[in-house]
């Protein structure tokens, strides 16, 4: 049995979100993408829970109903039990930093 640590399951990452809707999962890609390894990819396992904290106001929905709610500047948004991360969708310009929470 391995040792869990702080690496293997924590990431911090600041995407920059658009005016038009996009997937978390396409703005972590595109962050990722722009990093060299190993900071260039996620930790394996689940993700169990992701926090999103934006620099300017945000929307935020699932990726069926399309509900938006509104998520202000420097407000910490907790979502439980977030994967794939691509049913989660934000729109308006802010750079926002993602906490992302795995487990084995």
């Amino acid at each position: 049995m391995k040792a869990n640590n702080f690496a293997e399951n924590y990431r911090a990452i600041i995407v920059a979100s658009v005016a038009g809707e996009k997937s978390l999962k396409v703005l972590i890609d595109a962050a990722l993408a722009a990093k060299s390894a190993p900071a260039n990819t996620l930790p394996e396992g689940t993700i169990i829970q992701i926090a999103l904290t934006p620099d300017a106001t945000l929307l935020w929905a699932d990726s069926i109903t399309k509900d938006f709610a509104s998520l202000a500047a420097n407000t910490r948004k907790i979502f439980p039990f977030i994967d794939p991360l691509s049913n989660l969708i934000v729109k308006n310009a802010a750079n926002v930093l993602v906490e992302l929470y795995f487990v084995d």
